[in-house]
């Protein structure tokens, strides 16, 4: 429905009749038509005004969508960036995220490397598992850059839409728990996809919901290094660990491919393959460097990161001093200003 009209019934009559006369006008088959759509802002359609409008529009299905329907709609998980980026509504912590969004936003950071790429590998088994399960928390556990979080994205793309709920959950150091439950779907087997789970605010009480809600599972992604904390808070649930497969040379030449147009030869994927310890994210890195660099020059991962972030430092003017702090935050997460005598590991690395 476009322009204005008095009355809304009588426009929204007039727009199905003037469709249905253009469909017949351009011969258009009654198979080729899959709905008519009509865009209202009217807030008080009856049902019986509804049904006359449906049987109106016979053979073809009427879709009235109101004002009130696009308000319900923007609050839904796949609609919420829409709702932020264009009318800077936002209700929610900007941690709960459907699958394309968060594959959106992750790409945004320079400081990531990609995982819009197409999964490489088999994971029908692990579906299986996840389908059949009695536990409900499956945990992705390896070490940093080895596809965790690509394969947790898999996993849940592939996972039937008509019957989960996916809602995927990237922590910017705030609760999550109100905004898992607010999105959960009551008719629906709900994932909840929880990337760096180690690094999540309060995610003990968030996996607390499986002691209330029955169709609710989590899948949890974590370093190597912070693995045995983790487990320690979910081994009373139970739980199903699963680790992302090591990437055998046919896989890793088509890695390699789908972030660069060189024609890698042998002695050159070889080469990727050392300087990066077979690493997936670092390979992808070098790969990506391969159209500016020379990855000859390259003698193993630390050459590579630094190359690469590199560049984002010095376009940010991030100097030596700033670099050194960030550190010292990533390494302790938080300091108390009021007592930094008394830290000792602060004070080891200010040395």
């Amino acid at each position: 429905m476009y322009g204005t009209h008095k009355s809304v019934i009588s426009k929204l009559e007039g727009d199905i009749q003037s469709v249905k006369e253009k469909i017949l006008d351009e011969n258009i088959a009654e198979d080729k038509v899959g709905r008519l759509i009509c865009c209202h802002t009217s807030s008080n359609i009856t049902i019986k005004q509804k049904e006359d409008l449906e049987k109106m529009a016979e053979p073809y299905q009427l879709e009235l969508i109101g004002i009130n329907e696009i308000a319900n709609d923007l609050k839904k998980l796949d609609f919420q960036y829409l709702a932020k980026e264009y009318l800077s509504i936002s209700e929610s912590t900007e941690q709960i995220w459907s699958i394309n969004d968060f594959i959106r936003i992750h790409d945004e950071s320079k400081t990531n490397a990609p995982i819009s790429n197409d999964y490489i590998g088999d994971i029908s088994e692990i579906i299986n598992t996840i389908k059949s399960s009695e536990k409900r928390i499956f945990l992705i556990s390896a070490k940093p850059g080895t596809g965790k979080t690509r394969l947790a994205i898999e996993i849940c793309s592939l996972l039937d839409r008509n019957k989960y709920n996916i809602i995927c959950v990237k922590s910017n150091n705030q609760d999550i728990y109100q905004d898992v439950k607010r999105n959960l779907n009551l008719h629906k087997e709900n994932i909840v996809f929880i990337d760096d789970v180690n690094t999540t605010q309060n995610y003990i009480s968030t996996l607390g919901l499986l002691n209330t809600t029955n169709n609710i599972s989590f899948i949890l992604t974590v370093r190597d290094y912070a693995k045995e904390d983790v487990i320690n808070n979910i081994r009373v649930y139970g739980y199903n660990n699963i680790e992302p497969e090591l990437l055998k040379d046919d896989n890793f030449k088509k890695l390699l491919s789908q972030f660069s147009q060189t024609e890698f030869t042998r002695k050159e994927i070889e080469h990727i393959k050392t300087i990066s310890k077979s690493n997936p994210r670092i390979a992808v890195i070098a790969a990506k460097l391969s159209s500016s660099q020379d990855l000859i020059n390259f003698n193993d991962e630390i050459d590579i990161l630094k190359d690469y972030y590199e560049e984002i430092l010095n376009k940010n003017n991030i100097i030596y001093a700033e670099q050194k702090t960030l550190f010292i935050l990533s390494y302790l997460k938080k300091i108390r200003l009021e007592s930094l005598e008394e830290n000792q590991k602060f004070n080891k690395l200010l040395k």
